[in-house]
């Protein structure tokens, strides 16, 4: 441990940012090696560990635990987790805390929200919320997939679905927001005085177009569930057996996400007046649930069919 330790701290040769010292613990009947990282952007905490286990192997002997004294910096274990990972392209916006956070939430506050006796967050962002799981989901196991042996085959087309899914996922995390924040409008727009003749005819026109926009929230949500369902097909078929039920329980927030969000379009439309707004929305919603149950019974068949 002691060699390790000298190997590795700077004044000795080794990284610039970290220093460290090798002792005996007695009780666990082990070596240690304990780092101070001084600076977690100019030397990684990754790369400090990897090369304690590799100068162990040296040694004939393995890492059996590592273990984070005091505070860490949320960026080195992101930092960490992309390099073992090897996911270069991944954002930090794409992390699902950091964006409630960034609200001022955490996801247990967003939670407490929801259940709250408010109107909003509602249905319309439950289901969103469902999609940006399934999103996820069907992602992940397209990344199980691609690269692996035994699916050569598929793993370009793998690759690339895993590639389309990932922003449809923050897609779908931004229609929580969306969702809210369109019946929020409908709520305000019913607030507006109705004194006189041009007032109540300024709030009318306000309800209305503030009721579009409410069904133009869900209807979008139903478009990019029907586009993931899509390539939950895909998946379910030819990705990973050892990850089918991890592809099931995407589909099934999909499937959830649709017919959550067809329910809100549904409860919106009849207050619309302008009939040519109306006609067209219920065809394009009628539509979208039918192709979007369709791909989904598919996606149950290839599951069931996988997992016999």
């Amino acid at each position: 441990a002691k060699k390790i330790a000298k190997a590795l701290r700077f004044r000795d040769g080794g990284f610039r940012y970290a220093k460290a010292m090798g002792f005996m613990i007695e009780e666990k009947n082990c070596a240690q090696v304990s780092i101070n990282m001084t600076n977690y952007t100019g030397t990684g905490l990754h790369r400090a560990f990897e090369f304690v286990k590799r100068e162990a192997e040296r040694y004939g002997v393995g890492v059996r635990e590592s273990e984070v004294i005091g505070l860490v910096p949320q960026q080195a274990l992101i930092d960490a987790a992309t390099w073992y990972l090897q996911v270069d392209s991944f954002k930090n916006e794409q992390i699902l805390e950091s964006k409630l956070v960034e609200s001022g939430q955490s996801l247990t506050d967003f939670l407490e929200e929801m259940a709250a006796p408010t109107p909003t967050p509602g249905g319309g962002s439950a289901s969103a919320l469902s999609g940006a799981v399934g999103a996820s989901l069907l992602a992940m196991v397209a990344g199980l997939t691609a690269g692996k042996k035994g699916y050569e085959a598929v793993s370009d087309e793998m690759a690339q679905r895993k590639a389309t899914l990932t922003p449809m996922r923050t897609q779908f995390h931004a229609f929580i927001d969306k969702d809210a924040k369109a019946f929020d409008m409908v709520m305000a727009a019913f607030k507006l005085p109705k004194n006189t003749d041009e007032e109540k005819a300024a709030r009318s026109a306000a309800i209305q177009e503030a009721t579009k926009g409410a069904c133009e929230v869900p209807l979008e949500v139903m478009s990019l569930a029907v586009e993931a369902l899509e390539h939950g097909v895909a998946i379910a078929e030819k990705g990973n057996k050892n990850s089918i039920t991890d592809a099931a329980v995407g589909l099934m927030h999909l499937q959830t996400a649709l017919k959550g969000a067809h329910l809100n379009v549904q409860i919106n439309l009849p207050s619309i007046k302008d009939e040519a707004y109306l006609a067209e929305k219920k065809r394009l919603a009628a539509e979208l649930l039918e192709k979007g149950n369709g791909l989904a019974a598919k996606t149950d068949e290839l599951v069931q069919k996988g997992m016999a």
